[in-house]
């Protein structure tokens, strides 16, 4: 990326300027130095590569010469230097920061080993528990091919990026350096500013108002009305430009709003600016009543962050809110962006990626807010950056960004569709062969049905020959239920985020699953469940365990006026007050696991009985198969169910 945008982070260029002085002049390292500090960083790196030459090599210069080429994403440059500083000269001798931009240089260049070896470095120094690390395996191989680029007809010579969607996803807002050729060029990369832009029944043009200046403008979105508009320019409000205490042009929020149905023609700074820091790339919550941005301010986890703050009645705003450890790392996380189901899309650095900035996923939990991190992969990623990141659910469209090699210009904007049913995140895949069990014949249309988070997606038939496929995300747990007249109904559950095979073996009976229900009676003996497991003397419920409760939770689904008491009990080893304690903590884990599923707890009563009421009443003379016997749970139908009808569970 070649314009503001503030993953190269205004704030960390505030390094020495104490050059030696043995073989170049101080007239040219201060020229060099007021050049770097004012962003000139192509005037700058001219004066360094002739202090270079001149046999200048230390480790103050090394730095700034792999900044000027980093700062202007030429990272190929960038690593020649930054390899020299970190080889040649000892950590004291440079900031933890420099083994930070080292790894993304070689990640850039795919020597991702290395890169893994230095952020490990990074992370050592900064003292930093690195609990963002994925499988980089994973991340190199995939390429989600349900993932169509398609052609964009807008991108021009120079850097065109942070394409934003609205009207419906009918037209396009998006910033370009275009149509300013005759201005005034930028220092830090001879590029002109950008202005904002927008594409309305393949007309592009300038968006209409006073919000484009002569200074940059950059990421914006609208207003589901369209009567606001927030977006990101210099520090530039009512015809004044201000600067930082460090002499630096920060970028600000502002909020444009029209009357009347008119032009953007009243703008205002929003009140969490500031000189000193930088605050961009805004984007609204689908309610319009967040409004989620990009800074650098003091607290935050790493070189930028992404925070969130209300928009009240009244326009006004609430607290502003970082997004926490779970989202930002110790690198750079920038452009956030929200799908129609709240899903959150970033950019970063931060996280292990293809190399320069990545687009990541975090899907929006109602209970749980954002938490897992996913990297896109191929082919919306590649070693370059990938930004600015935006996406219709509905119409399976989206834009994004990149300077990646064969584009137009110095950043281009990038159109694609899905294909599929799976998320944006992964097109992982369950698929396997439905057998009979007794004589392994393949079966043929039977019915599967695939459930998250309890939930029913999708309803398929096995083909002629048994097979079956479900194209699924790489988030949660699902569970799929088997169903085929003549047969035992049957479930399975996979946690897994990996691509799963799973044979399927159904036994052959004549309406095995109707079954009669009266009050009183056990589900898990009339659902056919198999044992609920625990380890010996511990009370977490274990995985075979969960596929059996499926089944429980299933039916309390279908019945939702029903009730049961889940009654534990324990073998007869053991005190009988430890049993019982045992025994409850039992019940009670098991009601936990149904409640997080979405069971009311109100709907289930739990009972801890330890060995007082054995199956088998063996005493001191139990074999291990009567200790087993014992040990069980009980699901008692007590409320809410009408003994006449007949069911399939």
């Amino acid at each position: 990326m070649k314009t503001i945008h503030l993953y190269l982070l205004l704030s960390v260029l505030s390094y020495s300027s104490c050059f030696s002085q043995k073989k170049a002049t101080k007239e040219q390292t201060k020229e060099a130095t007021q050049k770097f500090d004012h962003f000139a960083f192509i005037d700058a790196r001219e004066i360094y590569k002739e202090l270079i030459n001149k046999g200048n090599r230390s480790a103050s210069l090394l730095m700034k010469l792999g900044d000027s080429y980093y700062y202007n994403n030429d990272l190929n440059n960038a690593l020649e230097w930054y390899s020299e500083l970190i080889t040649k000269y000892s950590g004291n001798d440079y900031e933890a920061e420099y083994l930070f931009r080292y790894a993304h240089t070689l990640r850039s260049m795919k020597l991702y080993q290395k890169s893994e070896e230095i952020m490990a470095a990074f992370y050592k120094r900064k003292g930093i528990k690195n609990n963002k690390k994925q499988n980089l395996n994973e991340i190199l191989k995939r390429k989600n091919k349900s993932i169509i680029l398609d052609n964009f007809d807008y991108n021009s010579i120079f850097s065109d990026y942070a394409p934003r969607l609205y009207n419906n996803s009918n037209s396009l807002l998006f910033v370009s350096a275009r149509d300013t050729i005759d201005s005034k060029v930028h220092e830090w990369n001879n590029q002109p500013f950008s202005n904002l832009y927008k594409i309305e029944e393949d007309q592009v043009g300038k968006i209409e108002g006073a919000v484009n200046s002569k200074y940059h403008e950059s990421t914006a979105v609208y207003t589901q009305n369209k009567d606001t508009l927030y977006f990101t320019r210099n520090n530039y409000y009512k015809k004044k430009k201000k600067k930082s205490s460090t002499g630096i042009i920060m970028l600000k929020l502002y909020r444009a709003t029209s009357k009347n149905g008119g032009h953007l023609n009243y703008i205002e700074e929003l009140p969490f600016n500031n000189d000193n820091y930088s605050v961009a790339h805004p984007y609204l919550s689908n309610d319009g009543k967040k409004l989620f941005f990009t800074s650098d301010m003091p607290g935050g986890f790493g070189m930028s962050d992404l925070y969130v703050v209300n928009i009240e009645k009244d326009g006004k705003f609430g607290e502003v809110t970082n997004l926490g450890e779970k989202i930002n790392t110790s690198g750079r996380e920038t452009f956030p962006s929200l799908d129609d189901n709240d899903n959150l899309f970033f950019a970063s650095d931060g996280y292990l990626g293809l190399g320069g900035l990545d687009i990541f996923m975090s899907k929006y939990d109602k209970k749980e807010g954002y938490s897992t991190v996913y990297n896109l992969g191929a082919p919306i990623n590649t070693p370059y950056d990938d930004f600015s990141f935006t996406y219709n659910n509905h119409k399976k469209t989206g834009y994004f960004a990149s300077n990646r090699s064969g584009g137009v210009g110095s950043d281009d904007i990038y159109k694609f569709h899905k294909t599929g049913k799976s998320s944006l995140s992964c097109s992982n895949r369950i698929k396997g062969t439905v057998f009979s069990s007794n004589a392994h014949h393949k079966i043929p249309n039977a019915r599967l049905t695939l459930y998250h988070n309890d939930e029913a997606v999708e309803t398929i038939s096995s083909d002629r020959n048994g097979y079956y496929q479900f194209d699924v995300d790489c988030f949660g747990k699902y569970f799929i239920r088997i169903d085929k007249e003549d047969f035992l109904s049957t479930e399975i559950v996979v946690e897994n985020s990996k691509n799963y095979k799973e044979d399927i073996f159904l036994k052959r009976g004549s309406l095995l699953n109707r079954i009669n229900l009266k009050y009183g009676d056990d589900l898990k003996s009339k659902l056919q469940l198999e044992k609920i497991y625990f380890e010996y003397n511990k009370y977490t419920v274990q995985k075979e365990s969960k596929i059996e409760l499926q089944k429980i939770i299933l039916f309390l689904n279908k019945f939702p006026n029903s009730k049961i008491k889940l009654q534990a009990h324990t073998d007869s080893r053991g005190s009988i007050a430890y049993n019982k304690k045992l025994s409850l903590k039992r019940a009670e884990s098991v009601k936990r696991y149904m409640v997080n599923a979405g069971i009311s707890k109100n709907r289930i009563q739990v009972y801890g009985f330890g060995e007082l009421r054995p199956i088998i009443d063996c005493k001191d003379h139990c074999t291990k198969e009567n200790h087993q016997k014992n040990r069980r749970c009980e699901f008692i139908l007590f409320k809410g169910y009408h003994t006449s009808q007949l069911t399939r569970i």
